[in-house]
């Protein structure tokens, strides 16, 4: 399992960096790009990069801290089951396909092993949405006097439907 580390204003996965914290040699950095696809690092790395300046570091540090703390199980003290690394990718895919002008949402664990976004807009205003390692969006919103709920997949994008309702709460 990889661990999320700092390096230098951001966070990053181990394998851009040594557990001591310091940069890799070049050999070093040699066999962990041959272990994974470079293009693949690097694209993935730009990706987070542009991404952790639109949204000023917060939503990846909130993510990192959220799988950091719940990433054993019973973190709650209630028998929560850990969150685990997949699902802390699928939550770092959902950042990264998230339009910015929605804005940051809050970032929290659920005991059930998910990792929970929120929006909201007032007391009438408030989405939420979930993930787990299985490619599902759970998905919960109040709009004023209206609910909605439901469950959708997603691989490449966000489904049109949380778009819709994520829009509903700045409406």
């Amino acid at each position: 399992m990889s661990t999320l580390i700092r390096y230098g204003d951001i966070r990053c996965p181990t394998f851009l960096i040594n557990p001591s914290g310091g940069r890799e040699s070049n050999r070093e950095s040699n066999e962990i790009l041959k272990e994974y696809n470079s293009d693949e690092v690097l694209k993935e790395y730009k990706l987070y990069r542009t991404k952790a300046i639109i949204f000023g570091n917060n939503a990846y540090s909130s993510l990192i801290e959220v799988y950091n703390e719940c990433s054993k199980e019973n973190w709650d003290g209630y028998n929560a089951i850990s969150v685990t690394e997949d699902t802390f990718y699928e939550a770092q895919k959902i950042l990264d396909l998230l339009p910015s002008y929605f804005g940051m949402p809050d970032i929290f664990a659920e005991p059930s092993g998910a990792i929970a976004f929120e929006w909201r807009n007032g007391e009438k205003n408030i989405f939420v949405m979930s993930v787990d390692e299985k490619h599902a969006i759970y998905y919960a919103g109040i709009f004023g006097e209206s609910k909605v709920h439901g469950t959708e997949y997603f691989e490449e994008s966000l489904p049109m439907n949380i778009i819709e309702n994520l829009r509903r709460v700045f409406l």
